[in-house]
């Protein structure tokens, strides 16, 4: 086998069916290549755990919030939230506190650990787009709203909805997903089969719930605003007051389109791309080419536990040009929106606490209580400021009438 020096490149002999019976190992087209970006393992260490971290914690004083003090009875809506909320967190100890250590699972543990990371991932996306149609409706029919949208049918549907995403993930992991090598079973050496697959669950699960979301978002955005000027008995102040009580929807939404659309879409074209060229070839050995989830590439040095270079998400290319879709700088790339996607669990509950006033108003009374007890200066943590502050803006917000504010939101 000649290949040309390239540190990014790793081949390594194809053990297909036809590979073994013509005993054609001198030939490329019998070795399955896969790039690597050469990465330092302590980076990727520091970057998931630490992510990973700061994900829980975050997640987890929504979490506290509002199962201690928001009432879903009169905020249903506030259901999805949770769920939401509990999905990112799940993402963060399954997925990211764990990814550095994942070499080590045993093989039983890789079904629960991809069931669950695929359907919180999911999850989370999918209760992002309920949130947007449930303030659609509150819209759309602001009069029955109240009457329509209640606890007992919000539960309902996040129970349906999780159940949906279980089955699907079952069944992508234990029909669709296979061990690289069944005799030593790693839960970092899988692949889908077919490849495209993957391609086609990514833009169903992520891309379209994603956009579907904007959509609704920026359309309840504008028809707030114009709504908002048709009301001339209120003034800027009130108009920005109401106005944020549904910027909340609206911004977590862009977060998600920002962080998680890039990679979504990018890796998703990358294997239909992959596929294209394998199917081209028209070769008996390139028939039955599968495509990994992700592939962790120990150290020859190293045990399997140990430092370990990543190779995030990197289809392996069966004896075509590894350029022939997106080339190294576009796999670098894809390498950094994974990142992205990862940091996404990390913006959601910071959103959440600046955005809705019950989330933000307890955590500024536990700083309050953390800096008097530190003895920090007191413009930290003046409660008569804060105080003249809520008092004034619930004064411009009672102002309104009921119809006023169904009108707008």
């Amino acid at each position: 086998m000649t290949h040309q020096s390239d540190e990014h490149l790793m081949c390594f002999p194809n053990t297909t069916a036809q590979a073994s019976a013509n005993n054609e190992t001198d030939d490329d087209s019998f070795f399955q290549c896969f790039w690597n970006e050469k990465t330092e393992p302590t980076d990727e260490y520091v970057f998931f755990l630490v992510n990973g971290g700061t994900t829980t914690i975050l997640n987890c004083i929504v979490l506290i919030i509002a199962f201690l003090y928001v009432d879903t009875r009169s905020k249903p809506s506030q259901i999805f939230v949770i769920h939401m909320t509990a999905a990112d967190l799940l993402v963060g100890l399954t997925v990211q506190l764990s990814r550095p250590f994942a070499p080590c699972f045993p093989s039983y543990v890789c079904g629960p650990y991809y069931v669950i990371a695929w359907m919180c991932q999911m999850g989370s996306v999918a209760h992002l787009l309920l949130l947007n149609v449930d303030k659609f409706l509150s819209i759309r029919i602001p009069l029955r709203y109240q009457v329509f949208v209640t606890r007992r049918r919000v539960s309902i549907v996040t129970v349906a909805c999780w159940t949906a995403l279980f089955i699907i993930s079952v069944i992508s992991y234990t029909v669709f997903l296979q061990f690289r090598d069944p005799q030593n079973p790693s839960c970092v050496a899988v692949e889908f089969k077919p490849g495209a697959y993957y391609a086609f669950l990514t833009i169903l699960a992520y891309v379209a719930p994603t956009i579907y979301s904007f959509a609704i978002s920026a359309y309840i955005f504008v028809i707030a605003q114009a709504s908002s000027r048709r009301l001339g008995s209120i003034s800027e102040r009130q108009r920005r007051m109401l106005m944020q009580r549904i910027f909340f929807v609206f911004s977590s939404t862009m977060w998600t389109f920002i962080t998680c659309l890039p990679y979504r879409i990018g890796f998703a074209l990358y294997i239909f791309c992959i596929q294209r060229h394998i199917a081209s070839l028209n070769q008996t050995e390139n028939a039955n080419a599968t495509l990994p989830v992700e592939t962790l590439i120990p150290s020859e040095n190293m045990p399997v536990c140990g430092n370990f270079t990543i190779s995030h998400h990197k289809p392996p290319v069966y004896g075509i040009d590894p350029d022939a879709c997106v080339g190294k700088v576009g796999l670098v790339a894809i390498t950094y929106m994974f990142k992205l996607l990862q940091v996404g669990t990390v913006g959601n509950p910071i959103i959440t606490i600046i955005t809705q006033r019950q989330y933000r108003g307890r955590v500024i009374a536990a700083w309050r209580a953390v800096a008097k007890a530190l003895h920090m200066p007191q413009w930290c943590y003046s409660e008569e400021r804060r105080e003249i502050i809520t008092e004034a803006r619930s004064t411009r917000l009672g102002s309104l009438n009921e119809s006023q504010a169904f009108q707008i939101l």
